[in-house]
């Protein structure tokens, strides 16, 4: 098992943030292809990777996979051992969708303190998503 520390931590925060970045801008940049539908492409774009992360997440007691959660808000402390369904018409309203766990222990799974998960969750989940977006960014023909 890898060990970690606080530098670790920050390693794989940044590693998270570079594919968040890229999956923000490609977001951006394929809004105005989407002629009126943006919400809807946003919305399942933002399921698809609530779901990948999801998927990714090691399992124990099932507690870390259970937790992620998209709010309209920044600020939730729930913690349950039930999925919580998003509100997908709220999504559509808003521009920043925050995809959030607020397991104590979420930050040292995402940094490989999991042999399931040595890499993390949520950057490789990006880097799945902005791969897909660029397939399907190419599918309709615009400049990646």
């Amino acid at each position: 098992m890898p060990v970690i520390t606080d530098k670790n931590v920050f390693d794989q925060g940044d590693y998270v943030t570079k594919n968040a970045a890229q999956f923000s801008r490609l977001l951006n940049e394929i809004g105005p292809a989407m002629k009126g539908n943006f919400e809807l492409v946003k919305t399942a774009v933002v399921l698809r990777l609530w779901k990948e992360i999801i998927k990714r997440t090691p399992v124990k007691t099932g507690l870390a996979r259970a937790n992620w959660q998209i709010g309209v808000e920044r600020n939730h402390d729930e913690v349950g051992l039930t999925p919580l369904s998003p509100d997908i018409k709220k999504m559509r309203k808003v521009d920043i969708l925050f995809i959030f766990n607020n397991l104590p222990y979420i930050e040292r799974l995402e940094a490989g303190s999991s042999t399931q998960a040595p890499v993390g969750m949520v950057g490789l989940a990006l880097n799945s998503i902005s791969i897909y977006l660029k397939q399907e960014m190419q599918k309709l023909g615009m400049k990646v």
